[in-house]
């Protein structure tokens, strides 16, 4: 590796990674490097939960997360993010940022006093390994996103226990981690 630093520039060489592993784990050391910086510190949180959703559940939240996104339909420039809890959406904000549309919400769940064990996030866009690390951080047990993931998206929230949902559009859906959460009726 080597690093090259110049006025407000950092050029970080590393060696190719060739495994999903590798990028993950290098995604979340990244994360803690800068958190560490910052005076805080990254722990990856586990997931234990019990908790079971129903698909037609899923279905009728996504549903409800794409009703409220009324910014989205007027202008296809944001993004929305909605905390479920005992199916209800308990918190909804839109952004032009994924990252901030998921932290107004939890912000807001957080305010208002919600069991993040019993919840459910459910975004338009595609969660970033931060944002998945930021729901097991919260300790909810199931992340489901309208769009499609890719790899180190796919291998965090089997690290951190986070049922992964994502292409959850209509009559389907993908999930990538932890699928027993999600039942049939």
């Amino acid at each position: 590796m080597s690093v090259q630093a110049k006025s407000h520039t950092v050029l970080i060489r590393t060696k190719r990674l060739d495994s999903w592993q590798e990028r993950v784990d290098g995604a979340i050391g990244v994360m803690a490097s800068a958190s560490r910086y910052a005076g805080g510190f990254i722990k990856l949180n586990r997931v234990a939960s019990r908790m079971t959703v129903a698909v037609e559940e899923v279905q009728r939240m996504v549903r409800r997360l794409n009703r409220e996104s009324t910014i989205f339909r007027r202008t296809g420039g944001t993004h929305s993010a909605g905390i479920f809890h005992d199916g209800e959406m308990f918190t909804f904000a839109e952004d032009i940022s994924r990252h901030n549309a998921l932290d107004k919400a939890i912000g807001a769940a957080a305010e208002n006093g919600i069991e993040f064990k019993r919840s459910v996030t459910v975004t338009s866009g595609r969660q970033s390994t931060s944002m998945i690390l930021k729901v097991a951080r919260m300790q909810m047990p199931i992340s489901v996103s309208a769009s499609g993931p890719i790899d180190s998206e796919v291998l965090t929230p089997r690290k951190t226990g986070v049922t992964l949902v994502f292409f959850a559009r209509c009559e389907r859906m993908n999930m990538y981690s932890h699928a027993s959460r999600i039942v049939t009726s």
